[in-house]
């Protein structure tokens, strides 16, 4: 018989169910983690323990609900999609993960609202105000911050990926709904309208 397994990689939990294919649910299970807080400012992730949550959970609700993992047809994710993880081809993290929380790129932010205009941001993004937990500035700060890690990203022919994209190819699935880049969607769409 196929089963769907679901997952919602929250901010400081992961949760995971295991469905039939008329929607009961067989099992579930959570897994909770500790974001890293170094400053106000600065709110942090070790990547692997989203993966060590993943797996975790899984393994619960497969022993719970005594079915075969070849009997999974479908994965289905949710995640805090804004935060930011780079990575190396392999998808690898380079450094901790940048929960969406963070709030360091307040700068970048604060930047790109005197260049574009709030005004016009909301108009282009439909975002009200351009604020630094988005993924655009984020990268921008870990660009500018972490030169070196970024640099040894893109030599590795890596990335950054939001979580969502880094648990769908962490666990081999592909990514169905849409697919766009976060990370540069925003700042392209206030571009284009200003080219």
């Amino acid at each position: 018989m196929p089963y769907i397994l679901a997952f919602d990689l929250g901010t400081t939990a992961l949760k995971c169910a295991l469905h039939g294919l008329d929607g009961k649910v067989l099992a579930k299970a959570s897994e909770e983690y500790q974001l890293i807080t170094p400053n106000a400012d600065s709110v942090e992730m070790d990547a692997e323990t989203y993966w060590q949550a993943f797996r975790s959970a899984v393994a619960r609700v497969l022993k719970e609900s005594q079915v075969n993992s070849n009997e999974i047809k479908a994965l289905g994710v949710s995640a805090q999609g804004e935060t930011l993880i780079v990575v190396d081809r392999d998808g690898k993290p380079l450094r901790r993960a940048i929960v969406w929380l963070d709030n360091r790129a307040q700068k970048e932010a604060d930047r790109l609202g005197e260049i574009f205009g709030h005004r016009h941001a909301y108009e282009v993004t439909g975002q009200v105000k351009l604020v630094p937990t988005w993924p655009a500035y984020m990268s921008a700060k870990a660009r500018l911050s972490r030169p070196r890690v970024i640099g040894i990203s893109r030599l590795a022919n890596g990335g950054m990926r939001c979580c969502r994209s880094w648990a769908s190819q962490k666990s081999n699935s592909p990514i169905t709904e849409n697919q766009a880049n976060p990370l540069e969607s925003c700042e392209q769409k206030l571009r284009r309208s200003w080219a």
